[in-house]
């Protein structure tokens, strides 16, 4: 664990946790005079994806386990899908993206998503692309979601990327359907076989 900042009357201090540029978890204490300073100190030393807490405070308590299974979260393929799909829909009606964003983490009933969700717009806050959010949530998202979207970003066309990536999930998705169903009769078949040859 790491300690940055020093110590004095006037600051408080708090426990970190967060991802540096490689994408390794890292955890530490840092002295300052409130939450966001702490936040503003963390992100101009290349931290991200962070939470932040006054050491000793009942809100600490389990902070790192809840970031860490929220770091390691990947969403499904159908919740990529959607995720893709209604931000492109929000965007393309022209919304602003941070508050398409918010939008979604109010509609999103699975608590999970909607923390990803919250914790992606929280980076676009503090300065970061669309893609970059998503790329320090790598975990999160496969290499063609990060690909679309860092184009679609730099042509300027990301409602168009995502409601592409939102398609190419979707029959993706139909296509295990199908799959799936092919499987079914010819081990019922089998099934039955065993059966009848006891």
């Amino acid at each position: 664990m790491s300690d940055l900042g020093a110590g004095s009357q006037n600051l408080s201090r708090f426990i970190w946790y967060g991802v540096d540029q490689s994408g390794r978890l890292c955890s530490g204490a840092l002295d300052s005079v409130d939450i966001e300073q702490a936040k503003q100190t963390l992100s101009r030393n290349n931290f991200r994806q962070l939470v932040v807490n006054l050491e000793n405070s009942s809100s600490s308590l389990g902070a790192f386990e809840r970031w860490r299974k929220l770091y390691r979260y990947r969403p499904s393929k159908l919740q990529q899908a959607m995720f893709a799909r209604q931000l492109s829909t929000l965007l393309a009606a022209g919304i602003p993206f941070l508050r398409a964003l918010e939008v979604m983490v109010d509609e999103t009933a699975d608590q999970k998503m909607s923390a990803l969700i919250a914790a992606i717009a929280s980076d676009l806050e503090q300065g970061s692309s669309f893609h970059q959010a998503l790329q320090n949530r790598q975990n999160s998202f496969d290499d063609l979601f990060l690909h679309l979207v860092k184009a679609g970003e730099m042509s300027g066309a990301l409602d168009l990327a995502l409601a592409e990536l939102a398609k190419q999930k979707e029959k993706s998705l139909e296509l295990t359907r199908k799959i799936r169903g092919a499987m079914i009769h010819p081990l019922s078949v089998l099934a039955i076989a065993v059966v009848v040859t006891l």
